[in-house]
């Protein structure tokens, strides 16, 4: 049997600048816990190099436009960029604010220079096919191992969190597409990764994706194909159940964590932080102490911690009110929500109109931020490059859309 992947035409008649921005993307996206990692932030700055490049020399390409449509996203990164900048002078480790002010600045420049939604497209796509991949790879690793393995994604919270990402592809893709059994496929073996990573909020997501996916779609069909995917989904956790030791630690942790188990179980330990975070805000009410700065302040301060010194918070607002303030944590907390509720708005309003490809992008684009945010409780995405990265160019193909969706209205 012949496979055909339908991007492939596309992406080869891309310019080469494109070429090297989509491959680039994929990288920074995918990287997971391997040495890749530590170069995602130059990764970046060759890409705004590329882009620039790319709009001021035309003959480059023409792919790359600049952001008419929503300046507001805009001033919001730029204003805690700034801040950043501002803070690093009295940070408790001055030189760590100052190399994440220069990050979030150029996180700025993916808002303000964007390509055409074909080619946000072609990079869903690209995550899509490689997350076959990379889930594969980490599931015969934990089959020969007998553990928790990462296969290609470096280790089990990578794979976690990544394959909690493509199971939003291959949900949308299931409702949206005609090639229902391939896409079914896809999302219970993203979803079986998952689950033997033994992440619970990766887990809930992955879940959530499918029926906030069930909840928004136009498509007639859905509860048939949600009813198919459900009785599926069911035998298959059974199966699975018996076959992976770490899906029955993942469900007796689900159990203790409903059944009220103690404050360790049900949150690894991460209350602690956040008790200590809410200490620290309160004696740095306005600016914080310094963006990234949690783990070194500790580890000063809270030496008699086992966690002191070594961890962030693993949740992004506690970090946020901690580190930067009530003035920082009011601009990144704004830029999330207003993100999120204008991405949703706009593609009410252009659903009707939109092609298949904007309609794919666009829900992909909402259903990152949401997952982002929800994420935020227990994670650090906003320290990770890789993490906001992927976010922020959820947050630029939304812009893409109603940019190109306002341009055919004209």
């Amino acid at each position: 049997m012949k496979i055909r992947l339908r991007w492939w035409p596309q992406f080869k008649k891309l310019n080469l600048t494109t070429k090297i921005f989509v491959i680039l993307t994929l990288l920074c996206t995918f990287c997971g816990n391997t040495p890749i990692l530590g170069y995602v932030t130059n990764m970046m700055l060759i890409m705004v190099l590329v882009m620039c490049s790319t709009c001021v020399f035309k003959r480059l390409g023409r792919e790359v436009v600049v952001n008419r449509t929503n300046r507001i996203l805009v001033w919001l990164l730029g204003a805690f960029a700034t801040f950043l900048i501002f803070q690093s002078r009295f940070s408790f480790d001055k030189g760590l604010t100052l190399i994440y002010a220069r990050r979030y600045c150029v996180y700025t420049i993916f808002l303000i220079l964007l390509t055409h939604v074909k080619v946000y497209d072609i990079i869903i796509s690209l995550f899509k096919g490689y997350s076959w991949i990379a889930g594969l790879s980490a599931l015969l690793m934990t089959i020969l191992t007998g553990k928790k393995s990462g296969g290609l994604l470096g280790d089990y919270q990578a794979v976690g969190m990544m394959m909690s990402i493509a199971c939003i592809i291959f949900v949308i893709d299931y409702f949206e597409n005609r090639k229902n059994f391939v896409n079914m496929i896809g999302y219970l073996l993203s979803l079986t990764c998952v689950f033997v990573s033994g992440k619970r909020t990766f887990s809930l997501l992955a879940i959530l994706c499918l029926v906030g996916m069930y909840l928004i779609t136009s498509d007639r069909h859905k509860t048939q194909k949600a009813a198919k995917i459900a009785v599926v989904l069911g035998v298959s956790l059974l199966i699975l159940y018996n076959v992976f030791p770490p899906i029955r630690e993942l469900v007796t942790r689900t159990v203790q964590l409903n059944a009220g188990g103690d404050e360790f179980t049900r949150t690894s330990g991460r209350s602690g932080m956040w008790k200590v975070a809410m200490s620290i805000f309160l004696s740095h009410k306005l600016f914080g102490t310094g963006f990234a700065t949690f783990a070194v302040y500790t580890g000063s301060f809270y030496r008699s911690e086992l966690w002191a010194g070594k961890y962030l918070t693993h949740n992004i607002y506690y970090g946020l009110i901690s580190e930067t303030g009530l003035v920082g944590t009011l601009i990144l907390v704004s830029f999330f929500f207003y993100a999120l509720i204008w991405s949703c708005v706009e593609y009410l309003k252009y659903r009707k109109q939109l092609d298949s490809t904007s309609v794919r992008v666009s829900l992909y684009a909402i259903f990152v931020q949401i997952w982002f945010v929800i994420y935020g409780y227990s994670g650090n995405g906003i320290y990770d490059a890789n993490e906001f990265f992927f976010y922020i160019m959820a947050i630029a193909m939304m812009i893409a859309v109603v940019q190109e969706s306002k341009n055919l209205t004209c």
